[in-house]
């Protein structure tokens, strides 16, 4: 999944010698630890980034619902107040060189009770890297989050399809050449399943191809890009 994918991005991105910050602004499923809940993504993405950032600005928001945010918070009695993720954001941006930032669920997912994630993603000025499930269905996702995210005047850096399951994906439905041709938009990988004694290797190997793939693009942005995933 995507952060799978976005912890990827960060070794290689630090492999490379540039200083990576990572950040997940609402994480959800939490478990609980002695009263504290812990965020297992958000510990993922600092671990790989090499980072020394406390876990309240890598995840500023951790619930225990697995949930969308709006309700994951409404079952604690909290809210997301957006000031205070682009308070930690712009904090961490002015440390980092690069910023991965992972989001919570897909582009249309409520936030908090007035705003969805691609409205809060918007004035942190990232592009935009779509992580979408290789499956029977994944042209009619992805083309709805490729709609909504140009609407709001997002850029896109691209597709990646993850496959997530055992077995295989007919070529015939044609995913990566009809979401190109309708998307207007580049598929930049296929990761097919991978078992997990090996995954740690490939995922290196395709993470650091990628990463050297959309580093030009990501530097005109500042060097700052998200990952959304469906």
């Amino acid at each position: 999944g995507k952060t799978e994918l976005a912890c990827g991005l960060a070794k290689a991105f630090f492999k490379k010698g540039i200083k990576v910050g990572v950040f997940k602004p609402v994480e959800t499923g939490c478990r609980e630890e002695q009263g504290e809940l812990i965020a297992a993504d958000g510990l993922r993405l600092l671990q790989a980034s090499g980072a020394k950032i406390p876990m309240e600005q890598v995840v500023p928001y951790r619930f225990a619902l697995p949930a969308a945010p709006l309700a994951a918070s409404r079952a604690e009695g909290r809210e997301v107040l957006f000031e205070k993720l682009y308070q930690v954001f712009d904090e961490l941006a002015g440390e980092f060189e690069l910023m991965i930032v992972e989001g919570a669920g897909g582009a249309l997912v409520p936030v908090n009770e007035n705003f969805l994630f691609a409205d809060l993603i918007k004035p942190m000025h990232l592009p935009v890297l779509v992580v979408a499930e290789n499956k029977l269905g994944a042209i009619n996702q992805t083309l709805l989050t490729i709609e909504s995210l140009r609407s709001r005047g997002l850029e896109l850096l691209g597709i990646v399809l993850n496959q997530t399951r055992r077995g295989g994906v007919s070529e015939e439905i044609l995913n990566p050449e009809l979401i190109e041709r309708f998307g207007k938009v580049k598929v930049l990988c296929r990761i097919g399943y991978l078992e997990e004694k090996d995954r740690t290797e490939v995922m290196a190997e395709i993470c650091g191809e990628l990463a050297a793939e959309i580093e030009p693009v990501v530097r005109e942005f500042g060097r700052k890009t998200v990952l959304n995933y469906f």
